[in-house]
């Protein structure tokens, strides 16, 4: 059985949440660039944990350099707990050169653009 994978991508523009299992795509969202409730990353994490019946595996990607990234703003818990588990993965620069607009959708849930970057991280860094 593989493991449910979320990223969050906090950016200028807005946050973006690729839910992946293997490879296939189960959740894909546009959210405000910042949460509401200091509260909401991990009541998000764990409501899907709940859903889908399973722990889930969470990387919060942001920039190293944190000039666009309100930590605060997240509350995220980082310690293992019996839903989720989140890591917090810098992001030092675009992936092998890409740019979220100019990758190709993913399995059938264009209608919210382009979510490549975090595709790729999920594949290659958190998930391994």
């Amino acid at each position: 059985m593989q493991p449910l994978w979320i990223a969050v991508r906090p950016s200028s523009t807005g946050a973006r949440v690729l839910g992946m299992k293997g490879r296939e795509t189960l959740l894909k969202a546009k959210l405000k660039r910042h949460p509401a409730h200091r509260r909401s990353l991990p009541l998000l994490l764990e409501a899907l944990a709940l859903w889908q019946g399973e722990k889930v595996h969470a990387a919060l990607c942001v920039d190293d350099a944190g000039g666009s990234f309100d930590m605060w703003r997240y509350q995220p818990e980082f310690d293992d707990t019996p839903l989720y588990q989140l890591e917090w993965v810098p992001i030092h620069r675009p992936r092998h050169g890409r740019d979220e607009a100019h990758e190709p959708s993913l399995g059938g849930l264009s209608g919210l653009g382009d979510f490549g970057d975090l595709q790729e991280l999920l594949a290659w860094e958190v998930a391994r």
